[in-house]
């Protein structure tokens, strides 16, 4: 069976310390962005460093422990869901190019794609390598303060509701990234992020999320190259 004897990680913080510890993970990006603001730094390197390392002291903040929670060595099943969850996180972007299409929902282009000539491919490999650590803990940070802090909810509904509320929060900070289309950000993005969230769902290890959503980027990054316009 894919789901494995696993269990969700338990954390037993603070409400305090978990609501400090999400807020220094989600600080991160407007640390980072204040940064590359006040000193002009043209280098995606740097604020992806930054980034993570911020979300990784807020996750530390919650529990001392808590990374080799999260972060488990990979298995068979481990790996043979990376390639599952690639499948699953496709037809969710599928789902959400019909939902925008079905709703009109007007979309605006990820700029990431117009800096493609601007940056080498091995800086935005080794950016998007360290910035997606801060951004699995993004999402996982509030979908385990969910899990562990409704203990007397049904499993199912907790789970359910961990889905979209970390789904909500991971489409919200990408609000700026869409020239803040909120409905974008938020459904599309949202939608998106649960394809990827599935994969946690399953597995309970973040290694593999973290290992899909950034081949998943990167097979989107790579089409967009190839088929571009020269």
């Amino acid at each position: 069976m894919l789901e494995g004897k696993r269990k969700y990680p338990e954390i037993n913080a603070s409400l305090f310390r978990w609501i400090l510890g999400i807020l220094v993970c989600y600080g991160s990006l407007l640390v980072s962005s204040l940064i590359i603001f006040l000193f002009n730094i043209e280098n995606l390197i740097i604020p992806a460093l930054i980034m993570s390392f911020l979300s990784i002291m807020g996750a530390l903040i919650i529990d001392k422990n808590i990374l080799r929670k999260l972060f488990l060595f990979l298995n068979f099943k481990d790996v043979i869901f990376v390639f599952v969850g690639l499948i699953i996180s496709f037809i969710f972007i599928i789902f959400a190019s019909f939902a925008a299409t079905y709703f009109k929902i007007g979309g605006e282009v990820n700029p990431i794609f117009g800096l493609l000539d601007k940056f080498s491919k091995s800086e935005f490999l080794i950016s998007s390598a360290i910035q997606f650590i801060g951004e699995e803990l993004m999402f996982v940070l509030p979908f385990l303060f969910v899990i562990n802090k409704f203990k007397k909810t049904p499993k199912i509904i907790r789970v359910f509701l961990a889905v979209i509320i970390s789904s909500l929060l991971f489409g919200a900070l990408h609000i700026p990234t869409y020239n803040f289309n909120i409905v974008q950000a938020l459904v599309l993005i949202g939608i998106v992020r649960t394809g990827i969230t599935i994969t946690y769902i399953f597995r309970k290890n973040l290694t593999v999320s973290y290992i899909v959503h950034f081949l998943y980027d990167w097979i989107i990054i790579l089409m967009a190259i190839k088929y571009s316009p020269m």
